[in-house]
């Protein structure tokens, strides 16, 4: 007996010493880790000095913009110590958000050193929405008013990349070479199948006949209903883009529909195609894009010079900052709503900057910027109701972006005023209940019984091992219904609609940013540029800055956090591993259950 208390104490103690040891190793490593990054930052500040352009941009200096990293409306959306490293020591181009890309773009305009604009449009990537990239599209539109000039160049260029390269004044492609113009597409994954295969059974209730949230999980394609409002999306986004195109290119919408019908014929175009102006190697071209620098100047002389091109960075760089008390606020809400703190939006951190700017007396307005499909009901109207205070004591103005809708919508309903593109996808005001049963898996898959003693009539309610009986399904429906009596009570008083007229355009049904105009959902047709100036119309403030929240968070933050959430709760790296390669089929249920304001599907317009 002794002997086995020896050895369960030396177990122990082994044991302690293990995990100090680890705990020190990790320690010691993540110190190691910070200090050899603070090292190599230092060494990279002596050794490469910023140039100071501050003022210094040269005469006959080109803006090349070359968007190839996606474009968030958030300064920290997916932003990490994966490339934090490149943008310390490329700062030139490091990842602006959307609106320090249009703010660059606007202040290019006014500086007399500025003679143009180059699109390099290899590899670009840019904003995952069409309203997104209309609103870069729009700065560069106004760019023009400047009576500067605006090329672009590429060896191929892709639908979206070809959207903002219609709006120069020269498009030139590398030879032989085209564009990818073939439409819009929108398709949708059904999950049926599959879900019944490996036993797990879905257990839905829904308000509005629209709510197609949950069809991937009990249908094999699309319901009437959905097919007949993702065609009219689809329709209206693809002919705002055509129209736009053709504006620029004094275009006719029936010539760039019978292009776009030829598909991957347009992959490679000759030099007399309507939908480039012409076709030329990098050496001509760069030729091409002096002579129109220096045109009074000799080919010899002209030649010999070099460009000299600019960031959009650099363009940020070189302004005084302007200073001033009064200030408009944007809060960026991008991504999923949801309870836990962790997501993009949640009521804990969006609660906390609401606060923080109604009781900040030097933010005259704050302009909501929502892109959001929506997720948690709950979270979406705690997040309305630190909005509804803050309204009551200065402006709140809306401004969606690629999409505000369900619970994205919800959260917007209520402000003074409603700003969105033609291409927003926005309303789905309805709500569903979705649940995920594994009775089937245990018992018919995995010969897995079970049994279970319960207190009262309903004690194992929300078990996963069993299917709702009926009257389960009954509570659960009126439960759904009256978060879909509460989601239009608040669209009914933002929007200053009778319940039964909302009702008949509501029902979960999505809509395009036109048609939403059209029946009341949002009040004017525009961009994040278009709200902030309203916001600065009704606070009466001519000078302002902009103050833009979650505030960026520093290489420190990023640097930890990533430490925290990767590895602290990870004992070993196999644990870690194997946890990530299941992480996406536990975020497809985690995200989907419960009750939800959510969009049909993850749309994916391409």
């Amino acid at each position: 007996m002794k002997k086995i208390k020896k050895i369960i104490r030396r177990k122990k103690n082994y044991t302690f010493l293990k995990n100090i040891l680890s705990s020190a190793i990790g320690t010691t490593i993540a110190v190691m880790i910070i200090f050899f990054m603070i090292i190599s930052i230092i060494f990279s500040s002596i050794s490469n000095p910023k140039n100071k352009i501050e003022g210094k941009i040269k005469p006959n200096s080109i803006l090349k913009i070359k968007l190839n990293y996606p474009v968030y409306d958030s300064q920290n959306t997916n932003f990490s110590t994966n490339n934090i490293l490149t943008n310390i020591d490329n700062d030139k181009n490091s990842p602006l958000n959307l609106y320090r890309i249009i703010d660059a773009i606007n202040k290019a305009s006014k500086n007399k050193n500025i003679n143009g604009i180059l699109l390099d449009l290899d590899e670009f990537v840019g904003p995952g929405g069409w309203s997104s990239l209309k609103e870069i599209r729009d700065a560069l539109v106004r760019f023009k008013k400047s009576e500067k000039f605006i090329w672009s160049y590429s060896k191929n260029l892709s639908q979206s990349a070809y959207y903002l390269a219609s709006v120069s004044d020269s498009i030139i492609t590398y030879p032989q070479t085209g564009v990818d113009f073939r439409g819009l597409n929108m398709t949708s994954i059904f999950l049926t199948d599959l879900f019944y295969e490996i036993g797990i059974e879905p257990e839905i209730i829904r308000s509005g006949k629209y709510k197609a949230a949950v069809e991937p999980f009990i249908l094999k394609k699309m319901s009437e209903e959905n097919k007949e409002q993702s065609e009219l999306l689809l329709n209206n986004i693809w002919n705002e883009v055509i129209k736009d195109i053709g504006k620029s290119r004094d275009l006719k919408i029936e010539e760039l529909n019978l292009t776009a019908n030829q598909g991957i014929h347009n992959w490679s175009l000759n030099k007399n195609s309507i939908l480039i102006d012409t076709q030329q190697y990098p050496q001509e071209f760069i030729k091409s894009l002096k002579k129109k620098i220096n045109p009074k100047k000799n080919d010899i002389i002209n030649f010999e010079q070099k460009i000299s091109f600019v960031s959009l960075n650099d363009i940020l760089k070189s302004n005084t900052e302007f200073i001033s008390k009064n200030k408009i606020g944007i809060i960026y809400a991008e991504g999923q709503i949801s309870d836990s703190d962790n997501d993009q939006i949640s009521p804990q951190s969006h609660s906390k900057i609401i606060r923080e700017l109604k009781e900040d007396e030097n933010i005259k307005a704050v302009v909501l910027r929502v892109n959001s499909p929506g997720g948690s009901a709950l979270a979406s109207d705690m997040i309305w109701n630190e909005l509804e205070e803050l309204k009551k004591i200065k402006p709140l103005i809306v401004s969606m972006g690629d999409v505000a809708a369900s619970g994205g919508y919800y959260i917007s309903c209520n402000a003074d005023k409603i700003f969105a593109s033609n291409s927003t996808i926005t309303g789905s005001i309805g709500v569903f209940g979705l649940f995920f049963k594994i009775e089937n898996l245990l018992k018919n898959k995995m010969n897995i019984h079970f049994d279970e003693i319960n207190t009262n009539k309903y004690s194992n309610f929300g078990s996963i091992y069993e299917l709702f009986d009926n009257s389960e399904k009954e509570m659960l429906g009126d439960l759904i219904d009256q978060t879909y009596d509460t989601f239009l009570r608040k669209v009914s008083n933002g929007r200053n609609k009778n319940i039964k007229e909302l009702n008949d355009i509501a029902q979960g049904r999505i809509w395009s940013g036109i048609e939403a105009k059209k029946i009341g959902l949002i009040d004017e047709i525009g961009n994040l540029n278009d709200a902030i100036n309203y916001a600065a119309k009704v606070t009466k403030v001519e000078d302002y800055m902009i103050e833009e929240y979650p505030k960026k968070k520093d290489f420190f933050q990023i640097l930890l956090e990533d430490i925290q959430s990767n590895y602290k709760l990870h004992d070993n790296l196999q644990l870690y591993v194997q946890n990530w390669k299941t992480e996406k089929f536990r975020n497809l249920i985690k995200n989907y259950e419960g009750i939800q304001t959510r969009i049909p599907y993850e749309l994916n317009i391409e």
